[in-house]
C-alpha cells in the first residue's frame, strides 16, 4: 500500500467517523430539544466558559444577528444566559447555566461512552498515538483551513454543485 493509499483509507475513516459524530451531535440536540447549532453554542460556551455574541458569532460561523436569535431561544430553555461583560460596558458575555452545564456534562457523558466502547481492547500506547495523531490533525485543519478556502475563492475554484 504506498502513502497515498494510507491517507486516503485514513481520509475516509475519518470522514466516517466525522459523519457518525454529526448523527450523534443531531440526536443529542433532539434530546435536549434544541437544534444542533444551539447545541454547537452550548458546547463552545462549555470550552470557553463565556463568549461574546460576536465571539460566539466567529465560532459558529454565523451572524451576529443569528446569534442573537439563537441566544433567545436558549435562555428561554433555561439553557444560557447573559451577563454583564466586565471588559466592555457596550456588551455582553454569553454563559452556560446550570442547566445548561448538566446538559453539555450529559452529552459529554454520552460521547465518552460511546468512544470507551470503539477503543476498548486498545492498548494504551495504541489510544495515546491516536489522539494524539487527532489533536495533531485538528491543529494542522484549523490552522490551514481559513487560507485554503481564501485561496480557493480568490482563485475562483468552486466545487460543482451539479452532475453533468
Amino acid at each position: 500500500m504506498t502513502e497515498r493509499d494510507d491517507v486516503g483509507k485514513l481520509a475516509v475513516g475519518l470522514r466516517h467517523l466525522i459523519l457518525a459524530s454529526e448523527r450523534s451531535r443531531t440526536a443529542f440536540a433532539a434530546h435536549l430539544h434544541i437544534g444542533v447549532t444551539e447545541l454547537r453554542a452550548m458546547g463552545h460556551l462549555a470550552e470557553a466558559g463565556s463568549l461574546t455574541p460576536k465571539e460566539l458569532s466567529g465560532r459558529l460561523g454565523i451572524t451576529t444577528g443569528s446569534v442573537t436569535g439563537l441566544t433567545d431561544r436558549l435562555e428561554a430553555a433555561g439553557l444560557v444566559f447573559r451577563a454583564a461583560n466586565p471588559g466592555d460596558r457596550r456588551s455582553i458575555l454569553l454563559r452556560l447555566s446550570p442547566a445548561g452545564e448538566h446538559a453539555t456534562r450529559w452529552v459529554q457523558d454520552q460521547f465518552h461512552a460511546a468512544l470507551s466502547e470503539a477503543v476498548l481492547g486498545g492498548s494504551a500506547g495504541q489510544i495515546d498515538a491516536l489522539a494524539d495523531f487527532l489533536d495533531h490533525a485538528a491543529q494542522v485543519l484549523a490552522r490551514d483551513s481559513a487560507q485554503r478556502w481564501t485561496d480557493l475563492a480568490v482563485a475562483g475554484h468552486r466545487p460543482a454543485t451539479r452532475a453533468g
